[in-house]
């Protein structure tokens, strides 16, 4: 999971008590605000920058561009464990880094036939 960069170093374990919903797959629990006893265990696994944005501010007739770029700073998290009320212990989650989010899926060309 990607999320802004947060102030920790490569390989640390951190705890999440802020948890808006939790799930255990037949039940849902929606947090107001958050849900009472709840919290994700992830690991660092890396910091990286998400794409270049270009900011382009142009006025016609009046010779006036100025072109900025920006890349903001992410941290990716492996996700350990899932806790919380109704839930027996910790979920085992996979340990892989969850990398979908950077990844595009291979765009498949529709295949076209002849008319005869």
């Amino acid at each position: 999971m990607a999320v802004d960069r947060l102030n920790a170093a490569e390989g640390d374990k951190i705890e999440i008590n802020r948890v808006l919903l939790l799930s255990d797959g037949e039940k849902v629990t929606i947090g107001t605000p958050v849900v009472a006893g709840a919290a994700v265990s992830a690991t660092v696994a890396e910091h990286f920058k998400g794409e270049k944005i270009i900011v382009f501010n142009y006025k016609p007739k009046v010779r006036y561009d100025k072109k900025r770029g920006h890349r903001q700073q992410y941290t990716r998290l492996a996700i350990d464990s899932i806790t919380g009320p109704g839930i027996q212990a910790s979920t085992p989650v996979h340990g892989e880094p969850f990398r979908a989010s950077l990844q595009a899926e291979p765009v498949q060309e529709p295949v076209k036939e002849e008319v005869k």
